[in-house]
């Protein structure tokens, strides 16, 4: 191989398959971050031309690495291979630029993070990686490239998949410059102390050890930009997520309002028709008619419109699966609320409860209690059942029991959401086999002059 090389390109061989050593490890690493991305079309063709355009520059590399060994040289084939990368990943995938850029300033820093872990191991095996790569006395062709890779892609692969997740253009786009210049800058940084290990390294081993673990945290700063980002995106999708579910929930509201009154005048002129049927039918007839139409007939006044139509919705949901539903409550206590959290936040505490309570065997643990109150500047909604088996806890939120993950799990989140929009908590506890959820919401003064 290396006799074919020097024929092609001559006194530039040596310094070519040198640095395609090392190019070999951002090929690895750049093919980790695009797991799952979106491939273009010709994609096979586009690889093609991608891995030529980068082996074109890692050429210009080796010629200036060739004829000069200065600190600005050595800096300069540094930033021209990890450019290698870039237009491979811009010409075969299908994503936003500024997400592409990111995951390759990742790539470039798994990179490095990865160099600085495998010679730092040389290192306290006793061996200089200018005489050898080995981490052994001797010198095993296989083992060593296999171990030199192999340990390489397992520190890609424990770097990268905890951050790799949902970022896709989803930040803004002033946050999306902004990162990528610091990215880009903080590349800058990382080739130069790379530079200054190489040209000097063999001069002393503390300052050696001390730069390469600079090239760490340097590193180790661009991957947390990525990490957070990315923690940020999901962060904003769940927020999204929540907003479009409230949304909804409100258009639910407008509807049931609207039946509810519906039902209230239907109730209303059944309960005068059967006054003229009272003597037609007996009094046990005209009883259980009674009592049906009384099952419809609202009667609910807490205070608050939005919380009266969601109590009737939820007490007639709860008589259909033979949960009993009661309630105390101070509406007159969340006028500060917007209309659609009320609801959003009632409905979504209130469900959470029934879904818990209506697998329940015994039929006397099939209650929901729920609670509120205003005491000293402060909203207090409590709401409380019976539960089976056990809950178990993620920051806070009790995880959802539903088959689909992604797709449930909303409703004590959006609980906790909506209690922060106003300065709130929201705490949840099981114990004993009963599960309690506590919101508190502070008071605005001048709802409290009012």
């Amino acid at each position: 191989m290396a006799a074919f090389v020097s024929s092609l390109i001559g006194q530039y061989s040596t310094q070519f398959l040198i640095l395609m050593g090392s190019q070999l490890q951002l090929i690895m690493a750049t093919l980790i971050v695009c797991i799952g991305l979106k491939p273009r079309q010709h994609y096979p063709l586009r690889i093609l031309l991608g891995i030529a355009v980068s082996i074109l520059l890692v050429l210009a590399a080796a010629v200036i690495r060739t004829h000069t060994a200065a600190l600005g040289a050595r800096m300069l084939v540094l930033l021209l291979q990890y450019a290698s990368m870039l237009p491979l990943m811009l010409l075969c995938f299908r994503e936003d630029f500024f997400f592409l850029l990111r995951n390759w300033c990742a790539s470039i820093a798994m990179v490095e993070i990865g160099s600085s872990i495998f010679l730092t191991l040389v290192f306290l095996c006793g061996h200089s990686d200018v005489d050898s790569m080995s981490l052994f006395a001797d010198f095993n062709e296989l083992r060593d490239w296999s171990l030199y890779f192999g340990i390489r892609i397992l520190i890609y692969l424990s770097l990268y998949l905890p951050i790799r997740h949902k970022d896709r253009g989803s930040a803004d786009s002033t946050a999306r410059q902004s990162i990528a210049a610091l990215s880009l800058f903080s590349l800058v940084v990382l080739s130069l102390l790379i530079s200054i290990t190489s040209a000097h390294r063999a001069e002393s081993t503390v300052l050696y050890l001390i730069i390469r673990a600079f090239i760490i945290i340097v590193a180790a700063f661009i991957l947390l930009m990525r990490a957070d980002i990315t923690f940020q995106s999901q962060y904003r999708a769940e927020i999204a997520s929540m907003e479009q579910i409230m949304a909804e929930e409100r258009k639910q509201y407008d509807r049931n309002r609207e039946n509810i009154e519906i039902i209230n005048m239907r109730c209303h002129d059944l309960k005068h028709q059967l006054a003229n049927f009272s003597g037609k039918l007996t009094k046990e007839e005209v009883k259980s008619l009674q009592e049906a139409v009384n099952i419809y007939d609202s009667t609910i006044k807490t205070g608050s419109e939005v919380l009266d139509v969601l109590i009737y919705e939820k007490q007639l949901a709860c008589q259909q699966k033979g949960i009993l539903l009661t309630c105390l409550a101070d509406g007159k206590a969340l006028s500060f609320m917007r209309t659609r959290h009320i609801y959003a936040l009632f409905d979504n505490a209130v469900s959470n409860a029934i879904e818990a309570v209506r697998q329940l065997p015994d039929p006397e643990m099939k209650v929901i209690s729920l609670n509120v109150s205003s005491r000293n500047g402060m909203v207090e909604i409590v709401t409380t059942n019976y539960f089976s088996g056990s809950v178990k806890f993620n920051d806070g939120l009790p995880n959802t029991t539903k088959a689909n993950k992604n797709q449930h799990g909303f409703g004590s989140m959006s609980i906790r959401y909506i209690a922060e929009q106003y300065g709130g908590t929201m705490n949840a506890e099981a114990e004993n086999g009963i599960y309690t959820m506590t919101v508190r919401i502070p008071v605005p003064n001048d709802t409290k002059a009012a």
